[in-house]
């Protein structure tokens, strides 16, 4: 998942960014070699599981002979992620740094991806009122409201009446403009359609959204 994820990610900074050399991880032997020209090396530091949310962090480490130079492609790694990465959360710019092997001096481009097994480079596809997203994670709890029943003299229901479940979507790093002229809606994540949906949060800041859903059901695969 994440060797897929890092090659993807290589693959569109590569189309996007000139004159620049991207590479996986500094391996040895080539990595003391005098820089004619800005490197990029990059690498997974940590993947990890929280619930069905996959969180994975990867290192960009910008060589480059000089500090202006160094700068200008740190700079230009985070434009190039904040408008091609939907599926990326966070990006945190680093300042300078030495190489503690070869002693170059690098700047540091950190990147923070999340969301289930269709997390990627592109984000995850939401589909919105008939209107296609992406975005960086989704999470999904559920909750089962009603009317607990209690018999006297204890305090544990035996029964909940009128019992109604309702799903809370989460989603995370989704360009919300717009959304909050949804009322009532149909939303599909995957194979997952949600219906009777209703908006609980948006904040356009952050690009995270919340909506509560009345039913769930999965789409029939077609033949």
């Amino acid at each position: 998942m994440a060797t897929d994820l890092l090659g993807d990610l290589l693959l569109l900074l590569k189309e996007k960014i000139q004159d620049v050399d991207f590479r996986r991880a500094w391996g040895p032997g080539w990595g003391s070699r005098l820089l004619e020209g800005p490197v990029v090396s990059a690498e997974v530091v940590s993947e990890r599981w929280s619930g069905n949310s996959l969180e994975t962090v990867m290192k960009l480490s910008v060589f480059a002979p000089d500090a202006s130079l160094r700068e200008k492609v740190a700079v230009s790694l985070e434009e190039t992620v904040r408008a091609n990465c939907p599926g990326c959360r966070e990006v945190l710019r680093k300042g300078e740094q030495e190489d503690s092997i070869t002693r170059l001096p690098f700047q540091t481009v950190e990147l923070t991806f999340s969301g289930g097994e269709e997390a990627g480079v592109q984000g995850i596809p939401v589909m919105l009122g008939g209107k296609e997203y992406s975005a960086a994670g989704v999470t999904v709890s559920i909750a089962l409201s009603g009317n607990e029943l209690v018999a006297i003299g204890e305090d544990i229901p035996f029964a909940v009446r009128d019992a109604q479940t309702e799903y809370q979507v989460s989603l995370e790093g989704i360009d919300t403009t717009g959304l909050e002229r949804l009322a009532v809606f149909t939303a599909e994540i995957g194979s997952t359609v949600y219906t009777g949906c209703r908006w609980k949060k948006l904040d356009l800041q952050t690009g995270n959204a919340v909506f509560l859903a009345a039913n769930c059901e999965e789409k029939e695969e077609s033949l």
